[in-house]
């Protein structure tokens, strides 16, 4: 994802993140992917592609599909804030490493946001804090299921219910006792337990 690596592009938006997915993929003369997946900011990404193009994959697995819905100048300390708050966590010893079941995963997480550029940061939190999914009446036809922890459902759930009216066929699952992101960062295996279930059976 732009802003993730390093290298000098800076993150833009979840819309402009999928708008170059896509047109990488119509490049390469790939019409038929099996699979898409997105947490967190990701889900953002993934529900744009799948929006504009609604049969990019056969299957799809969104989870944390969050938003704050802050609006004004709240967005903008929200903003200002959380990007300060993400550089200390990051830089601070020890801190981060709760969330990651291996170490690797918490210092791979601590290099990517550590070289960010502010203004991938400041999108980024822009993107967290006023990311609404847009209403079509357009099926998107990927069998989709879309997940998010008990300790998120509240801001998780305006979005979610408006994504799953789009999808021909699409299941909810809400995971007890989990935090936002927290099945595909901290536990990477029950994450791929659910993905084997959705493309086996086809649904949970």
């Amino acid at each position: 994802m732009s802003g993730h690596e390093l290298n000098d592009v800076d993150f833009i938006s979840s819309t402009h993140e999928a708008e170059l997915i896509i047109t990488w993929f119509q490049k390469h003369g790939i019409n038929d992917l099996l699979l898409i997946c997105g947490a967190s900011l990701g889900a953002h990404v993934a529900a744009e592609i799948l929006q504009k193009q609604r049969t990019f994959a056969q299957y799809a697995m969104i989870e944390s599909l969050k938003a704050y819905q802050y609006k004004g100048i709240i967005l903008k300390l929200f903003s200002y804030i959380g990007n300060k708050v993400i550089k200390k966590c990051a830089s601070t010893k020890g801190y981060m490493d709760g969330t990651y079941n291996q170490k690797y995963a918490s210092d791979d997480a601590k290099c990517t946001i550590n070289n960010m550029s502010k203004k991938t940061l400041e999108n980024i939190m822009i993107e967290s804090g006023n990311y609404q999914i847009k209403q079509q009446e357009t099926k998107i036809f990927a069998e989709t299921m879309i997940l998010y922890g008990s300790k998120e459902k509240k801001e998780c759930k305006s979005n979610t219910e408006i994504l799953q009216k789009q999808i021909e066929k699409c299941t909810i699952v809400e995971i007890p006792k989990y935090r936002h992101g927290e099945l595909a960062i901290g536990n990477p295996y029950k994450h791929l337990e659910y993905l084997k279930k959705l493309i086996s059976q086809g649904s949970i």
